[in-house]
């Protein structure tokens, strides 16, 4: 008999501290899932801010894609346009280089018919004075 009360104290002390260490973890576990559910939550605060980010550097991305579209396209019509004010202006100077070249041709053979004329006249002049001064003597 002493030895069915010496194992049922056994027993029960046994039990007690079985009963402190499920208490115990029962604990660590309602404290571990207390940490994982505030977890959870920075977690979802956190995916959320990330999804925020990536959904504002995709729409950044597109913006400024589209903005080098528009700037390439603008850059391509100014070099075309460039071109062409190029191609007009050389030749608007061709057509003035000829019709520069055209006035000095011109002025030229009247500077050459004024020279002739002034050359005909100085000779006659001369003939004159030289029969005028044979004349004298």
């Amino acid at each position: 008999m002493r030895k069915i009360i010496i194992s049922a104290v056994a027993m029960a002390a046994l039990c007690f501290s079985v009963d402190a260490m499920a208490q115990n973890t029962v604990q660590k576990i309602n404290t571990l899932t207390t940490q994982c559910d505030k977890t959870k939550k920075e977690c979802k605060k956190a995916a959320k801010s990330c999804k925020s980010t990536v959904d504002a550097v995709t729409s950044a991305t597109a913006q400024t894609k589209s903005c080098c579209k528009q700037t390439k396209k603008a850059a391509k019509a100014e070099l075309k346009e460039s071109k062409k004010a190029v191609k007009t202006e050389l030749k608007r100077a061709k057509k003035l280089t000829k019709a520069e070249l055209k006035a000095a041709k011109a002025e030229l053979k009247s500077t050459k018919m004024a020279a002739n004329a002034n050359l005909k006249t100085a000779e006659k002049l001369t003939k004159q004075t030289v029969n005028s001064a044979k004349k004298s003597y």
